[in-house]
């Protein structure tokens, strides 16, 4: 009866969902212009191996908010959640949040698709960026408002005959607060992924992010009162463990890189989001995680 049971939710997440909730039939989501983007196709050109489909999620870190924007020099695609098709990749990244200043709109992802294509073992690298600023754990969790995203980025590239290979969370900043609740934090992470692998095995790397402070645009940290710093620092350090204590390579959870080494002003533009350097260095940080999850058997 249990099998049966966990046999009908596996079919309701493959069939029933994603027949009934196509992205293109939800709200648009983070960034979506396509007026000056050149259409692609999304289906692989050739074995399904040579390509190396990325979902990317949770807040700013791994949205649109570094400090420039780039544009790849190989076969990096960028898909669509608003839409379902894909597009050649160029930041800002279409599906992701966007700073509206136009200028502040540098991402990870493209950065590190071509280090991964450079490695020679794939020849296309499509990306799925779904993060959105701000965003909490307990967003992105069953339940969450950030929740259905994950589901429309899976069944958006299923209409296509495309399989997540990974799954890349950046997320943390909002949790890590002077009111931090590490068991919550791990607690919602687990069923968030719980949830994912039900409709697909591919494997989650989780990164280590705690820290946001608004140098130059707000409350830099001189201005923060001693008690409140540290408070804010303990924050940090339980999120931070919490990010590490969840990962289980039987479950397939793995480690992603630990973005608060970049930490000074050299790396964050804002006291809080990637500078130019600092999204080069998380870049070749996740290529090391990544590189070192698809090594491994679960």
């Amino acid at each position: 009866m249990e099998d049966a049971a966990r046999m009908f939710i596996v079919l309701l997440s493959l069939g029933f969902i994603f027949t009934l909730v196509p992205a293109a039939a939800c709200a648009q989501t983070g960034f979506y212009d396509t007026s000056s983007r050149t259409p692609v196709a999304c289906e692989p050109s050739g074995p399904t191996d040579a390509d190396i489909v990325l979902v990317t999620f949770g807040q700013s870190i791994s949205a649109n908010e570094g400090e420039t924007g780039y544009t790849p020099v190989g076969n990096v695609v960028n898909f669509n959640i608003n839409d379902d098709r894909c597009y050649v990749a160029v930041d800002p990244l279409l599906g992701a949040s966007s700073k509206t200043d136009g200028r502040h709109i540098g991402s990870i992802w493209g950065r590190l698709c071509d280090k991964l294509l450079a490695t020679g073992r794939w020849t296309r690298c499509l990306v799925a960026p779904i993060a959105q600023g701000d965003t909490s754990m307990s967003e992105w969790a069953p339940g969450g408002n950030m929740s259905p995203l994950i589901e429309r980025a899976v069944a958006g590239l299923r209409q296509h005959k495309i399989e997540p290979t990974l799954f890349l969370y950046g997320q943390g900043e909002s949790d890590a607060s002077v009111h931090a609740d590490a068991a919550a934090y791990r607690k919602n992470f687990n069923e968030m992924a719980d949830s994912i692998h039900l409709y697909t095995k591919a494997p989650i790397l989780i990164a280590v992010e705690t820290i946001c402070y608004g140098v130059g645009t707000g409350p830099d940290l001189q201005s923060i009162d001693v008690a409140t710093r540290v408070a804010k620092w303990v924050g940090q350090e339980a999120i931070q463990q919490a990010q590490r204590t969840v990962i289980d390579p039987s479950r397939g959870i793995f480690p992603g890189p630990n973005l608060d080494f970049i930490n000074d002003q050299v790396g964050r533009w804002d006291g809080c989001h990637l500078s130019t350097y600092g999204l080069e260095v998380a870049a070749e940080q996740w290529k090391y995680y990544l590189l070192q999850a698809l090594s491994q058997k679960w």
